[in-house]
C-alpha cells in the first residue's frame, strides 16, 4: 500500500431532483464500505487512504451512478499528499 493521502469527494447528480439527498447518503453507505477513514463535512466528504484505494472507491462511486439509474453526475476530487509521508484524518468536529 502506498502513502496515506487526503481525498475531497464530492459526487453531484444533474438534472435529478432529490431533495432528499438520497444519492448522497449512498455515496456515504458506500464510502462506509470502503472501509477507509473519513469525515463528512457540508460542502464534501474527505477520506484518508492510498491513492489505489481512492481509484477503487472512485470507481466504486461511479458503479453506484449505474445502480442508481443517474442519467449524468460529476464526481469533484480533490488530492492532498506529502512525499514519503503519511497524512492523518482528524476526526473530531
Amino acid at each position: 500500500m502506498g502513502t496515506i493521502i487526503h481525498a475531497g469527494l464530492q459526487l453531484i447528480p444533474l438534472q435529478t431532483v432529490d431533495p432528499e439527498y438520497s444519492l448522497v447518503n449512498k455515496a456515504i453507505d458506500v464510502i462506509k464500505a470502503s472501509g477507509l477513514s473519513f469525515k463528512v463535512t457540508p460542502f464534501e466528504t474527505v477520506v484518508a487512504g492510498s491513492f489505489e484505494q481512492i481509484q477503487s472507491l472512485l470507481s466504486s462511486l461511479e458503479q453506484l451512478t449505474k445502480q442508481q439509474s443517474i442519467i449524468e453526475w460529476i464526481i469533484q476530487v480533490r488530492l492532498h499528499g506529502k512525499l514519503n509521508t503519511d497524512l492523518s484524518l482528524s476526526l473530531e468536529v
